[in-house]
């Protein structure tokens, strides 16, 4: 017992060094770049998105679930809000947010439904929604009003960061939603014996994502000035990844803790940013960003419950 006492607590330390490793390995390659003022808003702009996106994804991998379509839900919301910004630039933030909480809904529903796992469900929709913003698109781009661009601050991004880690943080740690989550993640069978309604909350969990991932489309539109077919790209797999780089088993279940969603989002952020610095190539940065998800995968992954992948 206390052998296993002292993996755990390793186990839950290895992040956070990773994390100190990445840090300092980067600042000294990078000749001191990284914690440089210039590169602040690079690395506050590539750590705001990676972490929100897992500020939604916690709730569906603490099911045992996984998105695949988050990507090109981001995309497809950004050119319903670059088509309302036309009307009035404001509409573009109700535009996004409602198309990707229908889409999220969506998700759900096909997986609850046709009792579809869920990476095979959202496999599907992800190629759908990519086949329509090419047919939209036609591989251009859909531009809006140049005022949407002024709103884009740092400041407004940190504040939005705060208030969504922290009403994330709530709702996964103190409520029935976060508790129920991971109590399907355990056992789907026994928490619905146990009175969860868990279709409800794998659809709800769903339209999280999906909503975060339009709001997302708010900020693309504000940043680019455009709706692209590149919007939204590797956006789900980057989360994924750095929930895994947190320590979140891929099976979810009770162990699953909020803190994964922070410290792996701000490895990923440095790991991302720090690599551009660096001068690696992105093909280069893609193969290291695939062995790294191997390798959490092979380490995250809990054979014993690979039943309770959904």
């Amino acid at each position: 017992m206390l052998a296993r006492f002292k993996t755990e607590k390793i186990a839950k330390l290895v992040p956070y060094a990773g994390f100190i490793i990445l840090l300092i390995f980067f600042q000294i390659v990078t000749k001191g770049a990284l914690f440089s003022a210039r590169n602040f808003s690079l690395l506050v702009n590539n750590a705001f998105t990676i972490v929100i996106a897992c500020s939604a994804l916690v709730f569906l991998m603490a099911q045992g679930d996984m998105d695949l379509s988050t990507g090109k839900i981001m995309a497809i919301s950004a050119i319903a809000g670059a088509y309302a910004a036309k009307l009035n630039p404001f509409l573009a933030i109700p535009a996004c947010i409602l198309v990707g909480i229908v889409l999220g809904i969506i998700n759900g529903l096909i997986s609850v439904c046709l009792h579809l796992p869920s990476f095979l469900a959202t496999l599907i929709m992800s190629f759908f929604l990519g086949g329509l913003v090419q047919t939209i698109l036609y591989g251009g781009g859909m531009r809006v009003p140049s005022i949407m661009m002024d709103w884009d601050s740092t400041t407004l991004r940190v504040i939005t960061l705060i208030v969504v880690v922290l009403v994330s943080m709530l709702v996964f740690e103190r409520t029935k939603m976060g508790k129920y989550s991971k109590a399907m993640g355990g056992s789907p069978i026994v928490a619905k014996v146990s009175g969860v309604h868990t279709a409800r909350m794998k659809i709800a969990a769903f339209a999280i994502t999906g909503g975060v991932g339009g709001m997302m489309a708010v900020y693309s539109l504000m940043y680019s000035g455009a709706a692209t077919s590149a919007t939204g790209a590797n956006y789900e797999f980057n989360a994924l990844i750095a929930l895994l780089l947190g320590s979140m088993s891929i099976t979810g279940g009770p162990g699953a803790k909020y803190r994964s969603a922070i410290i792996g989002s701000l490895s990923m952020a440095v790991l991302t940013n720090g690599m551009s610095l660096w001068g690696v190539d992105t093909y280069y940065q893609q193969l290291v960003r695939g062995v790294i998800f191997l390798i959490v995968i092979m380490i995250s992954f809990d054979r014993k419950n690979v039943k309770v992948i959904k």
